[in-house]
């Protein structure tokens, strides 16, 4: 659920708490009466242990609320997470960051914030309606409607709660069901069992991704270029029916043909607020996170910031290859990567999407395949070649077990959370086991 942060309220959110002890994160249980009570009390376990993994590792003297199932799902979905959120004005969310600093990462990423109070960014709006893969990656991609998407952003609650926000007491921030008919280990003592997948850090995963590692990129993905929803939308814009509204709405002649080659030059979210009657003050897209997402794009010639890269695309330069795995990635920078220092230090590359991102890979024979996208809201996707950057890497295989890395935590330190010990970050070195599923309103993983 999006909630908007309006007026008085925003005005005077930044009473923030006083100085942080530990999160405590509460679960209430909702799990499907049929299954085996022996199932059931190991599940419930593996939930609290899961949330004490970060628990242990956050010290934002707050309560994050999250509801937790166990039940069946649909056939080869691991699980499914949703995260609450509300519409916070950008300069609102970086004065909490500047107020909020108790790291050295802190110090670094609030200085190097943007300080206007309008976002530049590039992302998937024009030239998207063609039905492939989105490839135009215009700055500034706001909506005629309004300019929240560039002068405000999409924050989960739970990142919210640890900035010190006021007006959140009892909000559930995020819910998370794991599918009951899958093989779960739940006792990481010995090891993961070969057919089982590793619960407490799959169930860890998933709540990352409620206390605030999501990005609005994934949303760009959905609704451009080969997204699922691009191709309703581009239905609805075609359909006779809606011609005169179209007609209207973008100022064409009354005897105009409302054609995709007229829409290859609108903005993307122009379009879909029309089509989904979107409010002017929910048209915030993009999250926290995104504030630290680079690439190329981001820099002109001379090394001038340009905009934060917000796409879902396919890795510009050429098909990766076996050297850009053992270098982690550090020659790619056209794949968005993660820094805190504007732009200046690659730290670990993004996902790109799950629709209109991944890459081709070339082996030493000069073979070139397809590899599928991974949702934005993670790190990348290292296909098994290397260890994943962290547990917030897209995918995770059975008798694998996932842990939190130093990466993971620079991510939460950044975007408001406090962590209680030194996360020593290795640029591009250091990453332990990661899983994956989910976006923001996320639909289940399908396991591999």
């Amino acid at each position: 659920m999006k909630r908007f942060l309006s007026g008085a309220l925003t005005a005077g959110i930044l009473a923030l708490s006083a100085p942080s002890h530990a999160i405590q994160i509460d679960l209430n249980f909702n799990f499907d009466p049929n299954i085996d009570p022996a199932l059931a009390n190991d599940a419930r376990q593996g939930f609290e242990k899961a949330a004490r993994f970060w628990e242990t590792r956050l010290k934002d003297d707050t309560t994050i609320i999250l509801d937790v199932g166990f039940a069946p799902l649909a056939p080869n979905v691991i699980g499914q997470t949703g995260s609450s959120s509300a519409v916070v004005n950008y300069s609102v969310f970086r004065d909490a960051l500047a107020a909020d600093q108790t790291s050295g990462k802190d110090k670094v990423a609030v200085q190097n914030l943007v300080q206007d109070d309008s976002l530049s960014f590039f992302t998937n709006t024009l030239g998207t309606f063609d039905g492939g893969p989105g490839i135009s990656f215009d700055s500034a991609g706001n909506s005629v409607f309004s300019t929240i998407d560039n002068t405000a952003l999409d924050v989960n609650t739970a990142n919210l709660k640890a900035l010190g926000f006021t007006g959140l007491d009892g909000v559930v921030d995020g819910s998370v069901t794991f599918n009951s008919d899958f093989e779960f280990d739940f006792n990481r003592s010995d090891g993961i069992d070969a057919n089982a997948f590793d619960f407490i850090g799959v169930a860890a995963h998933e709540i990352g991704h409620a206390l605030g590692f999501v990005s609005g990129v994934d949303f760009v993905d959905q609704f451009t270029g080969a997204g699922p929803t691009a191709e309703f939308v581009r239905d609805v814009v075609e359909d006779p029916a809606n011609a005169d509204f179209f007609r209207a709405l973008l100022g064409l002649p009354a005897d105009a043909v409302i054609t995709r080659d007229i829409l290859a030059n609108v903005n993307i979210f122009e379009i879909v607020n029309a089509v989904f009657n979107v409010p002017d003050n929910f048209n915030a897209v993009f999250s926290p996170m995104d504030l630290f997402r680079f690439s190329d794009l981001s820099f002109d010639g001379q090394g001038n910031f340009l905009g934060f890269d917000l796409t879902s695309h396919l890795g510009i330069n050429g098909p990766l290859t076996f050297d850009d795995f053992d270098t982690q990635f550090a020659n790619r920078t056209d794949i968005p990567f993660f820094s805190f220092d504007g732009g200046k230090t690659q730290i670990a590359p993004f996902s790109s999407g799950s629709f209109n991102g991944g890459f081709q890979f070339q082996f030493p024979d000069g073979t070139i395949i397809d590899l599928g996208g991974s949702q934005a809201s993670h790190l990348i996707e290292v296909f098994g070649v290397i260890s994943p950057f962290g547990i917030m890497d897209p995918t995770a295989g059975r008798g694998e077990q996932v842990d939190i890395s130093a990466i993971d935590l620079a991510v939460f330190d950044v975007i408001g959370f406090d962590i209680p010990l030194p996360a020593t970050v290795l640029f591009l070195g250091l990453g332990l086991i990661g899983f994956g599923a989910t976006q923001r309103r996320r639909q289940g993983h399908q396991a591999a």
